[in-house]
Order: C-alpha cells, then sequence, then structure tokens
C-alpha cells in the first residue's frame, strides 16, 4: 500500500528535531501558517518546513542544503510519475531520451524559480 506523505520523515524526526528549542530567532517568526495554506500541506516538523526555506547565507549550520538531495529526488520522482502516467498512451513520445529532456527541463533551476515566484513563495525563502 502506498504510504501517507510525511510517513517516511516523522519516524526519524520524531522526538529529535521536534523538542529541541529555536536555534535562530528568526524561526519564531516564520510564517508557518502561511507557507503550509500556500502549499496545501500541514507539517508534522515545523522545523523541517523552516530548515527547507532557509539559504545557507542566513544559517550555516541549518540551511536547505541538508534537505536538498531529499527534495531533489521528491521532485523528480513527481515529474517522472507524471510524464510517465500521462504520456503512457504514446509510445513514440516514450522515448528516454524524451523523457529525460522533459524532466531536466521541469525540474531546473529557471523553472522552478518561476514556479516560486508566481505561486508567492519566493517570499519565504530569505537571503543574507
Amino acid at each position: 500500500p502506498p504510504r501517507r506523505p510525511g510517513t517516511l520523515i516523522a519516524p526519524v524526526t520524531k522526538g529529535i528535531m521536534s523538542n529541541l528549542p529555536p536555534y535562530a530567532p528568526s524561526e519564531l517568526a516564520f510564517p508557518y501558517d502561511e507557507v503550509e495554506e500556500r502549499l496545501g500541506y500541514k507539517f508534522r516538523c515545523r522545523r523541517l518546513l523552516f530548515m527547507a526555506c532557509t539559504h545557507v547565507s542566513v544559517d550555516f549550520t541549518h540551511s536547505y542544503e541538508r534537505l536538498e538531495w531529499l527534495g531533489d529526488a521528491a521532485i523528480d520522482w513527481i515529474v517522472i510519475r507524471y510524464y510517465f502516467e500521462g504520456f503512457n498512451e504514446d509510445p513514440q513520445w516514450m522515448t528516454p531520451d524524451r523523457i529525460s529532456w522533459a524532466r531536466q527541463t521541469a525540474v531546473c533551476n529557471s523553472a522552478l524559480a518561476q514556479m516560486a515566484v508566481s505561486s508567492g513563495l519566493h517570499r519565504y525563502l530569505p537571503l543574507a
């Protein structure tokens, strides 16, 4: 059976990150509710949300770079699944070259930055 969102991360973080005091003053002021509403997702461990929005120039020890590999893999999986399921009736289109090109185009920095700006999420990604 498919896992519910967050079930892979929650057991690892439960009790480890949730009980720690805030490590930066900006964590207390972070607009968790606004970001969760924009994303349509409620985080069980809100510290992960804060860390995912924290650039290394703001906080070197607790930046999103620790989570980047996981996020990249998740986005790749979502995009690949979208293309694989969306174009499965056209075997001519589903060549390895085309599906790789489509994935790379969808997850490139400029495409993701455009999505962040159009959704308003860029306001929650501070840079020092």
